[in-house]
Parts: C-alpha cells; sequence; structure tokens
C-alpha cells in the first residue's frame, strides 16, 4: 500500500501548494471582473456539531459563462451576531484581495446577516423567504386572534411525523419500496417530502398494518391519516416546492423569477370562488 498512496505528510504538503495556486489565480480573475456577487452562510454538521461558515462567490467570466466558487469553507468557535459575521466574510476577501465596495451579497433572511450588511447591496434568499412562509403557515397560532392551522392538517401532520418515527424505530422503513422521510427544520419543504413518502408507500402501509402481528400504533397511525386530506395538502404545498427550486439556481441567475413566482403562489393561493 506504501507504493500506492503518498506519505500523509506530502499529500498536506502539495495540497497546500495546490491550493495557494489556485487562489493566486482566482485572486488574479476576480481583479479584473468587473462585478461579482457573494453568498454565504453559516451551517452545523450534525455528526461532530462544530459550525462552518461557507463564502461562494459568483462572477460571469470573459465568455459569458456563469462561474460559482468556494472561497472558503471553516469552521469557527465564535456565534455569529453581525460583527463577527462582517468581519469573517471582509477578511475572506482580503485573502483575494477582492474586497470592495459594489459587491452584492446575498444571504438568508436571518437578523445578524442582515444587520452584517447593512449599507451594503444585500438581498435576501427568495427561497429562504418561501420556506419562512411555509414554517409560518404550518405552525398553530400561539394568540387567539392570530391566523391558524386547521386543527385537521395540524393533526395530519402530527399523524405522519409519527409515523414517520415509529418506522425508523421498527423495521417498516426496511420492508417499504421507498423510505419514509422525517421532517427537519434545517430541510426545506420537509413537510411536502415527509407527506409525499407516506402518500407514496399508503399501499404498502395498508398492507403492512393489516397483517397479523404487526405493530398496532403503525395500524392506529395508519387509519388516523385521512388521504383524501393527505393528497389536498400535498397539492396546496407542491408549488412551493417547485418555486424554490426553480429559485434556488446555483449557475443561472434567477433574480428575475421572483416577482412572476410570487404572482403564481398567489394564484394558487386564491380561492377558486375568489377568482370568478
Amino acid at each position: 500500500m506504501s507504493t500506492v498512496l503518498s506519505h500523509p505528510t506530502t499529500v498536506s504538503r502539495h495540497l497546500e501548494a495546490v491550493v495557494q495556486k489556485e487562489k493566486v489565480a482566482l485572486s488574479t480573475i476576480l481583479a479584473s471582473t468587473s462585478n461579482f456577487t457573494i453568498t454565504t452562510d453559516a451551517w452545523t454538521s450534525q455528526m461532530t456539531n462544530d459550525s462552518y461558515i461557507t463564502v461562494t462567490c459568483h462572477y460571469i467570466d470573459e465568455e459569458w459563462r456563469t462561474r460559482s466558487v468556494i472561497l472558503a469553507t471553516r469552521a469557527t468557535e465564535e456565534r455569529h451576531p453581525a460583527d463577527n459575521m462582517r468581519n469573517f466574510i471582509r477578511g475572506v476577501l482580503e485573502e483575494y484581495g477582492a474586497n470592495r465596495e459594489d459587491i452584492v451579497y446575498v444571504t438568508d433572511n436571518a437578523s445578524n446577516m442582515k444587520a452584517a450588511f447593512r449599507g451594503d447591496l444585500w438581498v435576501g434568499c427568495a427561497g429562504h423567504n418561501l420556506n419562512l412562509v411555509l414554517s409560518h403557515g404550518l405552525q398553530i397560532g400561539k394568540e387567539s386572534n392570530e391566523p391558524s392551522l386547521p386543527e385537521e392538517v395540524s393533526q395530519l401532520i402530527g399523524y405522519c411525523k409519527e409515523l414517520v418515527t415509529l418506522a425508523k424505530r421498527t423495521r417498516l422503513n426496511q420492508v417499504l419500496d421507498k423510505t419514509l422521510k422525517q421532517c427537519a427544520v434545517t430541510r426545506w419543504n420537509s413537510v411536502l417530502t415527509t407527506m409525499m413518502s407516506i402518500a407514496d408507500n399508503s399501499s404498502d402501509l395498508r398492507t403492512y398494518a393489516s397483517e397479523p402481528g404487526a405493530n398496532k400504533n403503525v395500524l392506529r397511525l395508519v387509519c388516523s391519516i385521512n388521504e383524501e386530506l393527505l393528497m389536498q395538502v400535498i397539492a396546496v404545498l407542491k408549488p412551493f416546492d417547485s418555486a424554490t427550486k426553480i429559485l434556488s439556481t446555483d449557475i443561472s441567475a434567477s433574480i428575475h423569477l421572483v416577482v412572476p413566482t410570487k404572482r403564481q403562489l398567489q394564484q394558487h393561493l386564491t380561492l377558486v370562488a375568489s377568482r370568478q
């Protein structure tokens, strides 16, 4: 094996040289680029619970091709208030000699991000806005005067989540052609993903639940899920998933699609009687 793989020290030394070479090349490109955009986000590894920040640069090259390159992905032990985020981004840009006044920043709509780029050209992520709309729309109103999710829909979502949790704790997921997917706060449109995974497995779930010796809780949950309502909720949520995918582009512009996408969603949510 030693004749195939180099020593770790050799690999590390060569890697540093490659990184430095690429940084110099990219610095030259950015110096000759009239405009570029920076996207950034902070995230946490589920495996190690370490916090990271990624900075990505987007620009159009001399052949009018859209380019997207990661400038840095680094672990950070600091929290992410506005000042720390601003200093981190500016520090990365300084490494490439690319800290300018006319940069357009695109981030999520968190308060620390808005504050970090106050005074700069900043655009909130439209996909993140849609995710926030759904997150609020699928919550139960805390006050009596707040718009609230219909109780039958709230119960349906609860049953779906409980069924997926049970499937992961039993052998149920192993016998299904498609595994059931659980909701996750950090995964956009995950309520839709959960519901669609149950709808896709509805026939197999009924068959399993009716078998002798089947888990009684599986039978209870399968019987509690109103399939007609399930399909209706999926039909309401699907256009939001499509809109998110359309707007969440990497190597093509999508800002011109924000307004027409919003208009289409507004029409989608308008009661049929109100359209006539």
